[in-house]
């Protein structure tokens, strides 16, 4: 897969699960999972996935029953990215 595709990461707290999707294809079912990133390329992805799971590691195994708040994994997501939160 070339890493100039670009996808839409969400996330989902309930189940601990992150999903993406081409950024191209609209949000058909949006029940449980909210959009972390609308653009964001493969590698960061990944990057993103494993810095989160440093800190929270039962995210994205099927393991466990409570997760990361959607507002928190959004904050992670910013300070990933280098966005500053006004």
């Amino acid at each position: 897969m070339p890493s100039s595709d670009y996808y839409r990461l969400e996330y989902n707290e309930k189940t601990g699960y992150f999903k993406y999707d081409s950024y191209l294809k609209r949000k058909e079912n949006i029940f449980g999972w909210e959009t972390i990133a609308m653009v964001i390329n493969l590698e960061d992805v990944q990057a993103f996935i494993e810095s989160v799971q440093k800190t929270y590691p039962l995210v994205n195994t099927g393991q466990g029953e409570t997760f990361p708040k959607t507002d928190v994994i959004r904050k992670i997501f910013n300070s990933f990215s280098g966005i500053s939160e006004l």
